[in-house]
């Protein structure tokens, strides 16, 4: 009993002040107690210590508990508590230690549960782990409330396999546990095991809450589970639980991330009042479908509403305005990213100097680029591959030399991206000591560096360096296969080519693709090899590939180089759609047989498609009537073109059509060619006409061809000796 009432009667006063959080009340009631002399008193320290903690002010329930005599083991446990829940995890850990030291008891399970829940906050797993060790240690049951600790816990932790031996261990499981564990799921990709539990639930008949809803539709969204998430979703509007903001954010966001953007754009015009949270949900969802109109559309809806966007929603839209939309329109959005001081953000910026090197304003992006102060490695990467993307090869390799001298070290992307830059501008002593940069950093074998270093060697011609990094690349991909195939094609390595292909299909694996059925063809069509191009014929129908413009184009060049015109007609009049090239290889390949008369078929056929003949074809078609030695066809063919299709002749045209008069004896005609001509022919031209002088006797035009051919090849003999062949021939005839 005391002069104030009694014990009780305070201890009343401090419960009410308490339940109110009104500080100033029980600052005040501290006062009075003081005055009167009933501190310290264990009772009321550890109630004031209680109220101080509820109010947040954890300076004054540290001078309480430190002038506390003896501390009882609820005095200790309002001072831990106190600390937990007020962010003050490290510390409420130091005096859940200091209290078993001096106290040398064995905490309940509601102590133990917000100590494993610091551990959690701070990442403390080992402190954590001690903590199960020694529940277990002191034979204290895990019951719901620390066993859903002890799982949150590993969970966050992603240990996984430690939070489901907790979970299976538990006695009796409830709520709290199963959303404790399908949440930890959930919240790090594991989509799986956290539906497995969620449909274990429904077999069982517990109900699920909001929080356990959260999980599962996470989880289906992870997992792109679009009919389990539309089960789960009917679900949420039964129990009644869809009206929650929350849950209707993370439906929105379940559907987009599986690519339904209709329902989730559904869901979302059904929510009482989107927030930040939903506009992010359903304009990342089109992102991520590539949808950028939408994504512009929704995102002007969203500042029509006056939502301001946030950091997630400026990246969308950034990536947005680097696909499509008006420059105007991008200048918009970087405007207002500077308005909510947000370019500073390393992302942010990462994303704005992509955006701009992207649509090709570079000077922008370097601009950007060169402000950044503290630049990460995606910050490089970036502006790397602006100008990559931009054949800016040397500006590419000019920065990636700055990079190291800024001590950055290049990760694999920097490295493909930097030996895209060598293969463009074919760098090789660059390449070559990039390898030597990569065999050092034990990325060689990585399958995009290797690709890109394979390429990089290809485009160089140092193919023997390129099979050998090829080779060593133990996981090929496309990306390997493709560029190794390229580059012999592109060297005339056809040989080399065959028998990669056929190492490929040999070894099994990976069907081949479309480029490398491209590449193959080629190389057959090159060497005349029809039985290896049949063969790939054949696979393309076995496989069910689908026979498109650009691999039956190669397809019908293939055969008419070999001289199988029926098999080129055949896949040509199977094609669902003609272009320009599968028109040009088809009259190509007759022309290179002689086969006029089906040139002209197939121009006049062209033409009534309404395909216009393009200089490829006429050179084609001239050629044909070259080796034909149709003048007068070839001159009308040539006239059709300049003055019909107003197509200006090039040097190649004219050289047919010089060979083409110099073979039936025209040498006017081909005089005024020549003169005509904006570039002399070369020393192979030179050449057929001294032969067809010779064909002829021409003595007078075979000096004048044979003068323009010793300028041009002074040491080689064929030309002096077709020339004393016109002398000798011309003095015969004399005799």
């Amino acid at each position: 009993m005391c002069r104030w009432g009694s014990e009780q009667r305070i201890l009343q006063l401090l419960h009410a002040i308490a339940r109110s959080r009104d500080v100033i009340a029980g600052r005040g009631l501290h006062s009075v107690m003081l005055l009167h002399g009933l501190l310290p008193n264990a009772v009321f320290c550890d109630h004031l210590i209680r109220l101080y903690a509820c109010s947040g002010s954890l300076l004054e329930a540290n001078i309480v508990f430190a002038q506390s005599p003896s501390p009882s083991i609820y005095t200790w446990y309002g001072i831990i508590l106190a600390h937990a829940n007020n962010l003050q995890q490290g510390q409420a850990l130091s005096l859940y230690d200091a209290m078993m030291l001096e106290c040398n008891i064995i905490p309940n399970n509601f102590v133990l549960s917000c100590i494993l829940k610091a551990c959690c906050t701070i990442g403390a797993l080992f402190y954590g782990m001690l903590i199960h060790h020694q529940a277990i240690s002191c034979g204290i049951e895990l019951d719901v409330i620390i066993g859903s600790a002890m799982i949150d816990m590993y969970a966050k932790c992603r240990l996984f396999t430690e939070a489901r031996v907790v979970f299976d261990g538990l006695p009796d499981r409830n709520i709290v546990s199963y959303g404790a564990i399908i949440a930890g799921y959930a919240q790090h990709g594991c989509g799986y095991p956290a539906l497995e539990l969620f449909e274990h639930m429904q077999s069982i008949d517990m109900k699920p809450n909001r929080v356990i809803f959260l999980g599962a539709l996470a989880a289906c969204g992870s997992q792109y589970a679009l009919r389990e998430g539309r089960w789960i979703h009917d679900m949420t509007i039964r129990d009644g639980v869809v009206s929650d903001p929350a849950v209707g954010n993370t439906i929105v966001d379940m559907y987009a991330k599986c690519g339904s953007m209709m329902e989730a754009h559904t869901v979302f015009i059904s929510l009482p009042n989107p927030n930040i949270v939903s506009w992010g949900a359903l304009i990342t969802g089109y992102v991520q479908q590539e949808q950028y109109e939408a994504v512009l559309k929704r995102f002007q809806e969203m500042q029509s509403k006056g939502i301001r966007p946030n950091r997630v929603i400026f990246l969308g839209i950034l990536q947005a305005c680097s696909n499509m939309g008006s420059v105007e329109q991008a200048e918009a959005v970087h405007d207002q990213i500077v308005e909510e001081d947000l370019e500073s953000d390393h992302v942010v910026k990462s994303a704005l100097i992509s955006l701009w090197a992207t649509r090709g304003n570079l000077e922008k992006a370097r601009a950007l680029f060169d402000a950044s102060t503290n630049r990460n490695i995606v910050t490089w990467s970036v502006m790397l591959s602006g100008y990559v993307q931009h054949e800016q090869y040397i500006q590419a390799l000019r920065l990636f030399e700055v990079m190291q001298q800024s001590g950055v070290r290049p990760d694999k992307f920097v490295f493909t991206c930097v030996l895209k830059a060598c293969a463009g501008e074919q760098a090789l002593l660059e390449a070559m000591l990039l390898h030597n940069q990569i065999t050092k950093d034990c990325l060689e074998k990585e399958v995009s560096v290797g690709s890109s270093l394979v390429d990089a060697y290809a485009k160089c011609r140092v193919l023997k360096e390129a099979r050998a990094v090829f080779d060593n690349v133990p996981e090929k991909n496309e990306v390997s296969w493709g560029a190794m195939l390229a580059g012999y094609n592109q060297h005339g390595e056809e040989m080399s080519t065959i028998e990669l292909f056929q190492k490929k299909l040999k070894d099994g694996g990976m069907k081949p693709n479309k480029v490398e059925l491209l590449c193959i063809l080629k190389a057959c069509g090159s060497i005349g090899t029809v039985w290896q191009g049949k063969m790939v014929h054949n696979f393309v129908r076995r496989s069910g590939l689908c026979l498109d413009i650009v691999l039956g184009n190669a397809m019908i060049d293939m055969y008419a180089k070999c001289g199988e015109l029926e098999e080129a007609l055949a896949v040509f009049s199977g094609l669902q759609e003609r272009d320009i090239v599968s028109w040009g290889a088809l009259i190509s390949g007759c022309a290179q047989h002689g086969l006029f008369e089906m040139v002209a078929l197939l121009l006049r056929a062209m033409q009534c498609e309404g395909v216009k003949p393009n200089d490829k074809i006429f050179s084609s078609v001239l050629s044909a009537c070259s080796h034909a030695g149709l003048a007068k066809e070839g001159y009308q063919q040539y006239e059709a073109m300049v003055i019909d299709h107003r197509i200006a002749p090039s040097p190649e045209h004219l050289n047919c059509m010089v060979d083409l008069f110099s073979r039936v004896g025209c040498f006017n005609e081909v005089e005024k060619l020549l003169e005509s001509m904006p570039v002399p022919p070369d020393s192979l031209a030179w050449t057929s006409l001294l032969t067809a002088c010779r064909t002829y006797g021409n003595l007078k035009f075979g000096r004048h061809c044979y003068e323009n051919f010793v300028q041009l090849s002074p040491s080689v003999s064929s030309g002096y000796v077709t020339m004393c062949n016109i002398y000798a021939d011309v003095s015969l005839g004399e005799i």
